[in-house]
């Protein structure tokens, strides 16, 4: 079983697609609404519509809360023995006793940028921002919420870096992803024109040394985890020491 945390705003989105295509039904995603197959029904404008109605509603956001539960619980013990991978927003803690032998894969990026990218994603998508933003807020003011917070560092616990197979680099997508490709799906190549980028939004201005100093500050761990994996990428990618790396049993 391959479990592939998807930390926001890290590219996970992109690495979902080519999961997806090279492991059909054998891939499933769990976004805490539900671990679904390929209905890709988290971006259905339907669906959007009803959760944004419901947050409106007196006790919308708790009933939505219970209806994740009951649909993420559901689900779960209805994965099949053809499921090898199980992608999306949860934390490692939440399968790791399920599947204690999982092989485990991430991504993970510069928290100033990997903040900025979340903040400019709130602004521009109503519908998918929590309940405690606020969009009169400036990008200073979210840095320091307590709810942004060694966000990476929540997804990964205990187990990171050491028990991972992989850990990716945003700012080195392209790389990365061949990588990936090369050696843990042999035999399951990138598509024609290279790797899929979805979700990437447009360019934004270089962030100033202030803002990138005060992301440090707010979030440690989370500059410990991306330092991880850089030391990952540099000894393992960068450098092409893949005989340490095993080929994943997908078969």
């Amino acid at each position: 079983m391959i479990l592939s945390i998807h930390i926001p705003k890290c590219g996970g989105q992109s690495f979902s697609e080519y999961l997806r295509k090279n492991l059909g039904d054998r891939y499933v995603e769990d976004y805490g609404i539900l671990a679904r197959p390929l209905d890709r029904t988290k971006s259905s404008p339907t669906k959007q519509l009803i959760r944004k109605t419901l947050r409106g509603l007196p006790f919308g956001a708790e009933l939505l809360r219970m209806r994740d539960k009951m649909g993420e619980a559901s689900r779960i013990t209805k994965l099949t023995d053809g499921v090898k991978c199980i992608h999306g927003h949860f934390p490692v803690s939440k399968y790791i006793d399920q599947f204690p032998d999982a092989t485990l894969v991430t991504w993970v990026r510069d928290p100033a940028e990997r903040l900025l990218s979340e903040y400019n994603y709130f602004m521009s998508s109503p519908e998918s921002a929590p309940k405690w933003f606020n969009y009169k807020m400036n990008f200073r003011d979210f840095m320091g919420l307590e709810e942004t917070r060694n966000e990476m560092s929540g997804y990964l616990n205990r187990k990171y870096p050491e028990g991972f197979a992989f850990i990716g680099i945003t700012e080195h997508y392209d790389e990365c992803l061949k990588y990936f490709a090369d050696k843990f799906f042999s035999g399951y190549p990138l598509p024609p024109g290279g790797a899929p980028r979805l979700n990437t939004g447009r360019k934004k201005e270089p962030l100033s040394e202030e803002l990138r100093n005060l992301a440090k500050e707010y979030h440690p761990r989370d500059y410990e985890i991306y330092q991880a994996g850089l030391v990952f990428y540099e000894g393992q990618i960068a450098e092409g020491k893949s005989e340490e790396i095993p080929s994943l049993p997908i078969a």
